[in-house]
């Protein structure tokens, strides 16, 4: 499975994903400076399989009918790591191991 860690990401919480998701960064990707409409467009035709942000104003921005891939927004309770880990390790590979659909997904009820 093809991950996009949006701006706010460390890659080396990529290691809280399941092995089976193989995590790329918006900065790696040279898309650091891409508005959220057009990352997501780019983020599709590259065959991603979904997009992980800490962005908690994405949903509104974007048309959730029209989102050409899911996204999934992080709002973790417990700041720095150790709040991005229990979702990563909880919610949100739940969420990868049954399939998403082409829509916004909120873990956590914090406020990034």
């Amino acid at each position: 499975m093809k991950i996009l860690f949006d701006g706010g990401l460390s890659p080396r919480w990529a290691r809280y994903l399941p092995e089976a998701c193989k995590v790329h960064t918006s900065r790696a990707m040279g898309w650091a400076d891409k508005a959220n409409g057009a990352l997501l467009r780019l983020a599709a035709a590259e065959s991603f399989d979904a997009v992980i942000t800490l962005d908690l104003n994405m949903q509104f921005q974007q048309n959730p009918s029209t989102l050409p891939l899911p996204v999934i927004i992080l709002a973790p309770e417990r700041q720095g790591e150790e709040g991005v880990a229990q979702l990563l390790t909880g919610d949100v590979a739940k969420l990868l191991a049954q399939g998403a659909e082409k829509r916004f997904y909120r873990f956590g009820r914090g406020r990034v």
